[in-house]
């Protein structure tokens, strides 16, 4: 191993050993901390302030919990709905989406922490792929630029989302220990994939309807 990846890693050592040392984790504005017992979630936090946890036997995650934007490739819808059948009709849409995380545990229970961001994005790119599939079901080749984005409009506000209270993120809370969730009378609420990002904008940036090149559908 070389001098300069020896540091490195021994750096990265140092750091996370000092991590699972600390018995405090701060939280600060727009973040929200996962915190994990044994490397199981058992609940999280969005408030700014100093959070206290178990040295060794627990860990914090930081999750970005601000809004963020997506660029993507939305849909490429290719018919032989023309008068003359040879001719595919061509409909490309490029979209960016506008989303925040709301709960990240569901993408814990779901993919675990190194694979978060991933599973967000792949979540919000899913979503907007059924949203603009069922739009071109219903329109196909009549669909126009004011259409689609009449229909955008209207479909985000079934997947825009208010942040969670702190009362409504301690119903999702999975306590580690049985007798903390007796004492305080907690019981664990299922999370539910759709309650875990709230997507409230999606604006087209590329509506290119034309006939299409291609010779298959």
């Amino acid at each position: 191993m070389e001098p300069l990846e020896f540091g490195r890693f021994f750096v990265q050592i140092l750091q996370t050993f000092g991590a699972r040392l600390s018995p405090f984790k701060e939280c600060r504005k727009g973040d929200g901390l996962v915190k994990k017992r044994f490397g199981h979630p058992i609940k999280w936090r969005n408030k700014p302030g100093i959070y206290w946890k178990w040295p060794i036997i627990d860990t914090f995650d930081r999750v970005d919990m601000r809004k963020k934007y997506l660029q993507m490739n939305a849909h490429s819808f290719h018919s032989n709905q023309m008068i003359n059948p040879l001719i595919p009709y061509n409909i490309i849409i490029d979209v960016q989406v506008e989303y925040a995380v709301i709960n990240p545990l569901v993408i814990y229970d779901e993919y675990g922490f190194a694979e978060g961001e991933d599973a967000y994005t792949s979540f919000v790119n899913n979503s907007v792929q059924e949203i603009i599939s069922n739009i071109i079901k219903k329109y196909g080749i009549e669909l126009e630029y004011n259409i689609l984005e009449s229909c955008l409009k209207e479909a985000v506000q079934n997947y825009s989302l208010q942040p969670l209270s702190t009362d409504a993120i301690k119903a999702y809370d999975n306590p580690f220990s049985e007798r903390y969730k007796r004492r305080h009378n907690i019981i664990p609420k299922q999370v539910e994939t759709q309650e875990c990002i709230s997507i409230s904008n999606i604006v087209i940036t590329s509506f290119d309807k034309n006939i299409s090149i291609r010779t298959t559908v």
